[in-house]
């Protein structure tokens, strides 16, 4: 009975920490997702000009 519980114990932990390496993955995942940036730096199409220089 003793080992049964041990056996539980263990499978459990093996779980959480599984769990918690997909859990992670996914978030890095989600952080290097270009679609997810806060800030993309100038939108497409947007010219940057040197400072007495008309197009």
């Amino acid at each position: 009975m003793e080992l049964l519980i041990w056996v539980l114990a263990v499978a459990a932990l093996l779980v959480a920490l599984t769990l918690f390496v997909v859990a992670r993955r996914s978030h890095s995942r989600s952080t290097l997702d270009p679609s997810q940036d806060v800030y993309t730096g100038p939108s497409r199409g947007a010219e940057i000009h040197k400072p007495g220089h008309m197009p």
